[in-house]
């Protein structure tokens, strides 16, 4: 019961609506649930056998998608062969590597029938 106070406090702060202040105490909702929804999904988690009253909803926390910019979705509807998506991330600076090793990096990725990002 160390953080049932601080979760009470947040709850009464930031859950507020019509009503509220007549919903039951925070202990007896946590004694009576009936459905969990769990962010999370069993193609990209850890397989784990759950009780019928939790149901994975993953991405629920998401935004709707927005459209590709048009010359970026031109580039990937001409990609008869597909495209590769290619990053080095924050690890590689490409400012260190040494003009040869890039040289061939860039040579390899010409010859690709697919287009490269």
């Amino acid at each position: 019961y160390l953080y049932l106070p601080k979760m009470k406090k947040v709850m009464n702060t930031y859950l507020t609506y019509e009503g509220w202040e007549s919903r039951p105490p925070l202990e007896n909702m946590l004694n009576n649930v009936s459905l969990t929804l769990v962010n999370s999904n069993y193609a990209i988690g850890v397989p784990r056998p759950y009780s019928p009253g939790i149901v994975e909803v993953g991405g629920m926390h998401l935004k709707n998608q927005k459209s590709l910019p048009e010359n970026l979705q031109n580039f990937l509807d001409a990609a008869d062969e597909g495209v590769i998506f290619f990053s080095f991330g924050t690890v590689v600076n490409l400012n260190d590597l040494p003009k040869e090793k890039l040289r061939i990096f860039l040579s390899v990725v010409q010859k690709l029938k697919q287009k490269v990002i």
